[in-house]
């Protein structure tokens, strides 16, 4: 049988989000308790990849519209081998906060580099983008669902080394997967990609709802993992098995949040999933064992299911024509900058904060705010019958 590019673009996020997921989590934790990094500069360090990540996915949009999705792909996937295996070899031979930190964002910025072009080849090879997109997330959730469980049992017997090399073997096979993938292209080209000043208002609108949003998600890396670990005492492997929950929840509750999403609008969906989403980061602050987290991160993965592939299925509908690797590159790059001040947010609220309560409330006002602005600008637009602003 012959596999579509939006099984095997679906199969290779699985298959990265994996080796990703088992190493991106437990970084923050090997910094501050191995490397002996303060938790601010954990934060700074993740602030610092994300910001550079950001940037590159403009840049790595424009690189796919210009020599093919499929070549961009293939390149970081293989790059990111070595990254990987770098890191396993410097982490096994002693101690280097240096070293470890600047290949840590080299390789989060390989894997930033490769996203606007998954992304646009996943729009160009669907008529259905709502359905494609929602694959593709169950593909990354499985690999988030198994990735960091697997990650902390591989921790407790064979040490911290061995994520990065199993973070290597997981690259080089998704890389194997994308050999198979046909490439496309958009029907216009632009010589020169648009210019970001002269981005359309509701466009940035659309990514700086995204980008709020991505701050809250980015709690999963340094907050959740030294709050969970360090405030209220969990085990590594507990650690492991509330990831697990995120990425076996976000799977359990894709159908019903599919058929919900292609019934109402994609603005009331982005809305409801946000506001969900924020609340489940909240209500750890009463969590003190582990069932109660588990239970947050149902509620997590529901708001998840409903609000993230919404701007990716916005953007693939307007400019889905022209430029779709730049403008999938300039949306993923404001999420990438969420994603980049979420970790240095957090890592502050950790420092200077006493109370849970006042710790997660401080975290997760991006993502009520992100609903607020998303909601005020685009209620009543973008039905599923009409995608006009």
């Amino acid at each position: 049988m012959k596999l579509t590019n939006v099984s095997i673009i679906s199969s290779a996020a699985l298959m990265r989000v994996f080796g990703l997921a088992s190493s991106w989590v437990y970084t923050s934790v090997y910094m501050y308790e191995v490397l002996g990094i303060p938790l601010y500069l954990v934060g700074i360090i993740y602030t610092v990849s994300g910001v550079i990540a950001a940037s590159s996915q403009v840049y790595g949009g424009r690189l796919g519209d210009r020599f093919g999705y499929r070549r961009i792909i293939l390149t970081t996937f293989f790059l990111g081998t070595f990254s990987y295996g770098s890191l396993f070899f410097v982490t096994s031979s002693g101690n280097f906060p240096v070293l470890v930190s600047s290949l840590f964002i080299i390789g989060q910025t390989l894997s930033s580099i490769q996203r606007p072009s998954s992304n646009a080849l996943l729009a160009l090879s669907s008529n259905k983008p709502l359905r494609s997109f929602s694959f593709l997330r169950v593909g990354a959730n499985i690999g988030w669902g198994i990735g960091p469980a697997a990650g902390g049992f591989v921790i407790f017997f064979l040490g911290y080394p061995s994520i990065y090399a199993m973070g290597a073997i997981m690259s080089l096979v998704s890389g194997a997967f994308v050999l198979k993938l046909e490439d496309r292209r958009p029907e216009v080209i632009e010589k020169k990609s648009p210019k970001l000043s002269s981005l359309p208002i509701a466009f940035i609108i659309i990514g700086v709802s995204g980008m709020l949003l991505f701050m809250v998600q980015a709690q999963e890396s340094v907050t959740l993992a030294n709050y969970a670990s360090s405030i209220r005492h969990l085990y590594t492997s507990e650690l492991g098995f509330i990831y697990m929950a995120n990425g076996l929840s976000v799977l359990a509750f894709q159908g019903i949040a599919y058929r919900i999403s292609s019934r109402i609008s994609l603005t009331t969906s982005f809305v409801i999933g946000s506001l969900i989403y924020s609340f489940g980061y909240f209500t750890m602050s009463f969590d003190t064992v582990l069932p109660a987290f588990l239970l947050s991160m149902a509620f997590i993965s529901l708001g998840e299911d409903f609000a993230f592939p919404m701007g990716n299925v916005i953007v693939s509908k307007l400019y889905g024509d022209r430029n779709t690797g730049f403008y999938m590159g300039v949306y993923n790059a404001f999420l990438s900058f969420g994603r980049s001040m979420g970790p240095a947010l957090g890592g502050f609220a950790l420092g200077y904060l006493a109370s849970p309560y006042e710790i997660w409330l401080m975290v997760t006002l991006p993502g009520f705010l992100s609903a607020v602005i998303f909601y005020s600008r685009f209620s009543g637009t973008f039905r599923k019958d009409s995608l006009s602003i």
